[in-house]
């Protein structure tokens, strides 16, 4: 390739860069490449029109916007009546609340800004209940939190250890980390699945049995809150929890359970999920777990239109839920 009078091209360069000023061109051109990288970040299940369009909406209007897609490629008459009731009855479990909490109280979370830089979404905080039959309210009573997900966010789990909790941060995507943070936030990295293995990416997968042994934590008759942020392997958790008939049911132990779920599009591909979410979600009901917060999360703006559904919704949700049974019962 050859610069337009006739000259090599780096050599050109070279005398451009070499002018007073002259590197202010290509550093431009840099950082308005990095903005747009920036600025079309993908998330899980967005495509790059779906970004584009959204940026696009947004210069236009500021305020909160929505992007609605089809969350299945067929015709809803190729789903069936259970299968779409299977959809219905996930998609109603993670969208409605079902008891509340006279005290509730929010931990951690990162304020993320507009075009403008005005503060507007708070994103990765988690809602704790702080009635009176969580033990998590008494400050006589041992407190001990599992945080699943740390994505280089601590403001959860410091937050969590500054209010007087031992608290066990779980994370094999961030690479080494000290193994006691200054707040004293334990670190292990390692994830969270339906068996003990070792992942196609080397990260280190554990059930929620062999976290509680590996810690010692087995012979605790109660643990007050289990936060979940792990890309989906919270059903992995639940189905291993709840239908393997494998360890001593760890999940028994929790009082409360702060979990974003991620659901998944292309239902026509995902109905064994769905299946399985719909029997995971019954299930949790019946052993006495209530959802006392579910909103969609604040920084994912496509909802999608699903079979059996009358009105599009989120892929994923923050939900709190508690187990008031089983605290009630554990008070006695």
């Amino acid at each position: 390739m050859r610069a337009a009078a006739g000259r090599p091209l780096l050599p050109a360069v070279r005398r451009r860069l070499a002018r007073p000023g002259g590197w202010r061109a290509p550093a431009l051109a840099l950082a308005l490449l990095w903005c747009v990288s920036r600025a079309l970040v993908l998330f899980p299940g967005e495509t790059l029109r779906d970004r584009t369009l959204y940026r696009l909406t947004v210069l236009r209007d500021t305020g909160n916007v929505t992007i609605v897609r089809d969350g299945s490629s067929v015709p809803d008459s190729q789903f069936s009546a259970a299968q779409k009731r299977s959809i219905r009855t996930a998609y109603k479990w993670v969208g409605t609340n079902t008891t509340w909490c006279r005290r509730q109280a929010s931990f951690g979370g990162q304020a993320y800004s507009n075009r403008n830089w005005e503060s507007r979404i708070q994103d990765g905080d988690r809602p704790v209940c702080l009635d009176s039959e969580f033990s998590i309210s008494d400050e006589r009573s041992p407190c001990v939190v599992y945080a699943y997900g740390v994505s280089y966010d601590w403001t959860f789990d410091d937050g969590m250890a500054r209010f007087g909790c031992e608290v066990h941060s779980f994370d094999p995507s961030i690479g080494a980390q000290p193994a006691r943070r200054p707040s004293g936030v334990h670190f292990h990295p390692v994830g969270l699945g339906r068996n003990d293995h070792v992942n196609a990416y080397g990260w280190q997968i554990w059930t929620l049995d062999r976290a509680m042994r590996e810690l010692g934590h087995d012979h605790l008759p109660r643990l007050q809150y289990l936060k979940l942020d792990s890309e989906g392997s919270e059903w992995d958790m639940f189905s291993q929890q709840l239908f393997d008939g494998v360890g001593h049911q760890a999940l028994d132990k929790f009082d409360q359970i702060g979990v974003e779920v991620h659901m998944r599009k292309a239902a026509e591909r995902e109905m064994e999920f769905y299946e399985r979410i719909a029997n995971v979600t019954v299930r949790l009901s019946e052993l006495g777990w209530e959802v006392a917060q579910a909103t969609p999360t604040k920084i994912y703006p496509v909802w999608f239109r699903f079979p059996g559904l009358d009105e599009p919704v989120p892929l994923m949700y923050d939900l709190l839920l508690v187990n008031r049974r089983r605290a009630n019962r554990n008070n006695h």
